[in-house]
């Protein structure tokens, strides 16, 4: 029997083809804190959706980020007297001692949005010369009303959500959302 799956566009069950490796790209914590027992949940399910597609056969190939720059570690940061590099580093290494002593076996990769904030500027430049995001405030936001096609998967009319909600402070609509924040404080220890 083929591996079916469950497709959110057309909301059939649908049988499962792969052209080559199976690329599996799971969000990863941000790490300014320990890892909580919603870490594991996503991540045994994630790495048993891996191990079952390589039982079946495949080459995955599964990608973790590892959000290592954001509001949350600086200020935990600063609370604790830590460098935000220090406090992610290690809450990284604590991420991974986790997950490994849970069985969870080891991402393709872990890269860190660190190592690619010129990518992320360049995108966001990108989107902005092409009428697809704007600034606010030294803030980058996504236009949700600029394109076709969002909210396609998960079935939702944005334009009820712009009828039903005001935009938040600075947004063109309220589904609107950042893609580069401006920094609200600094700590560069």
């Amino acid at each position: 029997m083929a591996l079916r799956i469950y497709s959110t566009r057309t909301r059939r069950k649908a049988a499962f083809r792969a052209d080559g490796p199976v690329r599996m790209y799971v969000c990863g914590p941000t790490v300014y804190a320990l890892s909580h027992m919603g870490h594991a949940r996503s991540y045994v399910a994630f790495d048993v959706i891996r191990r079952y597609l390589e039982f079946l056969g495949h080459d995955v190939r599964l990608v973790v980020n590892i959000t290592d720059v954001e509001d949350n570690i600086t200020t935990r940061a600063t609370e604790l007297g830590m460098s935000p590099g220090d406090l992610a580093a290690k809450h990284t290494i604590e991420y991974l001692q986790d997950m490994r002593a849970l069985g969870i076996q080891d991402a393709s990769a872990y890269p860190a949005v660190s190592w690619h904030i010129p990518a992320i500027l360049t995108v966001a430049q990108d989107l902005v010369a092409s009428g697809k995001a704007y600034v606010v405030d030294g803030s980058v936001y996504l236009d949700t009303g600029a394109g076709s096609g969002f909210g396609e998967l998960s079935h939702q009319d944005p334009r009820a959500a712009l009828a039903d909600a005001p935009p938040a402070p600075g947004r063109r609509h309220p589904l609107d959302f950042a893609i580069w924040r401006r920094a609200n404080r600094f700590n560069l220890r």
